[in-house]
């Protein structure tokens, strides 16, 4: 409504739904990135052989292993950034005046994801919520300053005890968790719609983007930390090869990306200056992500297995795996 001088009125419950529009999109914002941070942990984890987890591969002095702080902040960021996530939706539904279960307060993520009836679930997906609610558990949340540990389990028991010997659980659950992540954005996204807000707006470079607009484009959840790897592994070896002889390398370090994709981001001093500030803290451009897809997209599979494997050689040896054998024989 536009009173006579022109002014826009806004009524009592319209500036109540604005205020928790900027509120809940910023909650929405601080969830995905507690997922990504998590997930990502959760995700260089479940690349190990499992049965290392049993035999103490979590120890801080085994070099090639898995800090038991890594597996907390694994569960802990995991579990947080659900949690904010569910209560997100709840208090949409609130807003909405729409019943449910609970008042979408407490830490049991389990709990408050059960009492939606507007969200999807089953057993697979509620025994990864379960493991979550187990780690919020005061006793597993806080096992290092509890004297009284009796029948209490660290977060690296509450793990093993999940995982129960399958190696490869963990990066199936990408699936389940990227099934969860999808069905709550949804919900959030439609319910935003009719309440005419739009707290499902978020950045599409952020943490938060990555992970809620990656559950809509990847079936598992982990392959945005896959393509985001590979990416920045390509991307490493293309600025490499614009400043060396094309000569000097071998056929592996040759860059697969067009020169113009890699001088995008080095036009101006600025947009190097912003690249490699971004690659500091981890953030790799999702334009890059997308212009290593698509050049993967274009081989066959056996290409793509065979270049994936040599990447593995640049992450062990990556001077020496991108030139030629005689480069460093002088």
């Amino acid at each position: 409504m536009i009173d006579n001088t022109g002014g826009i009125i806004v009524s009592k419950n319209e500036n109540k739904l604005l205020i928790q529009n900027f509120a809940l999109n910023s909650e929405l914002d601080s969830a995905g990135e507690a997922l990504y941070q998590g997930l990502r942990r959760l995700y260089n984890i479940g690349i190990k052989d499992e049965e290392d987890i049993k035999n103490g591969y979590m120890n801080a002095e085994a070099p090639d292993g898995i800090y038991k702080t890594d597996v907390f902040y694994a569960l802990y960021q995991t579990a947080i950034g659900f949690e904010r996530l569910i209560k997100v939706a709840h208090k949409l539904l609130k807003l909405k005046q729409e019943k449910f279960h609970g008042n979408g307060f407490g830490h049991n993520i389990l709990e408050l994801h059960k009492n939606l009836s507007r969200v999807e679930s089953d057993d697979t997906k509620e025994a990864f919520l379960k493991l979550l609610t187990d780690f919020l558990d005061t006793s597993s949340r806080y096992y290092n300053l509890d004297d009284n540990k009796k029948g209490a389990k660290s977060p690296k028991d509450l793990l093993v005890e999940y995982l129960n010997g399958d190696s490869n659980k963990l990066h199936n659950d990408g699936v389940t968790i990227a099934s969860i992540i999808e069905n709550y954005y949804k919900l959030i996204y439609d319910l935003s719609h009719e309440l005419n807000i739009f707290i499902y707006e978020v950045r599409c470079d952020s943490g938060a983007g990555k992970i809620l607009y990656g559950a809509q484009n990847y079936d598992n959840i982990f392959d945005v930390f896959r393509h985001e790897d590979r990416a920045f592994n390509e991307y490493v070896i293309s600025l490499i090869s614009l400043y060396k002889r094309k000569d000097d390398l071998s056929d592996f370090g040759k860059s697969l990306l067009d020169a113009d994709v890699v001088n995008e981001y080095l036009y101006t001093e600025y947009d190097f200056l912003e690249t490699i500030k971004n690659l500091r803290q981890g953030i790799l451009p999702t334009e890059i992500t997308d212009g290593v897809n698509e050049v993967y997209s274009d081989m066959s599979s056996e290409e793509v297995k065979n270049r994936e494997w040599t990447l593995e050689i640049f992450n062990s040896h990556p001077i020496e795996g991108l030139f030629r054998d005689d480069y460093f024989e002088d």
